[in-house]
């Protein structure tokens, strides 16, 4: 009888484990891509102190995500390091093609920071840093008159 509560209790915890392992591989992953070739500024040109606009797409081929927090970061360096344009709180993405338009204050690139960034956060949940869902990683702005760079898909 000891030998078959043994067996049980092992059987239990070893059920247990798997549950929890799948449960946290689950969480962090997201079916979301960032659609680079969509990003574009508006206007195509821009100065110091003017409002933009940043458009893009994201694909979402699971489930509706709520509680997103879209970040875009301009200026920033090859990291996404820099200063926040704009956040967006409360966001959602459902599934499908989803489109974003995000306005904010233009600040001229200096120094190392030359490009912009877009993140999409989940803030479903207490966990910091947020994890990220989707971004658009680093795009250079052309110097002189600090348009949006061409879309280089990566390899």
């Amino acid at each position: 009888m000891k030998r078959i509560s043994l067996i049980i209790i092992s059987v239990l915890v070893g059920v247990i484990s798997l549950l929890a392992y799948l449960a946290l591989s689950y969480a962090g992953s997201y079916n979301v891509s960032f659609m680079g070739e969509t990003l574009t500024m508006s206007p195509a040109e821009a100065k110091d102190g003017q409002s933009v606009t940043f458009t893009f797409r994201v694909k979402n081929d699971g489930a509706r995500i709520s509680n997103v927090q879209i970040r875009v970061v301009e200026p920033c360096n090859s990291r996404g390091e820099g200063t926040v344009l704009r956040d967006l709180t409360r966001q959602v993405i459902n599934p499908g093609i989803n489109t974003y338009r995000v306005t904010g204050t233009f600040r001229a690139p200096a120094g190392d920071k030359t490009g912009v960034s877009i993140s999409l956060l989940d803030r479903s949940g207490p966990a910091l840093p947020a994890p990220v869902i989707t971004g658009s990683g680093y795009r250079q702005l052309e110097p002189a008159s600090y348009k949006l760079g061409r879309y280089v898909p990566l390899i």
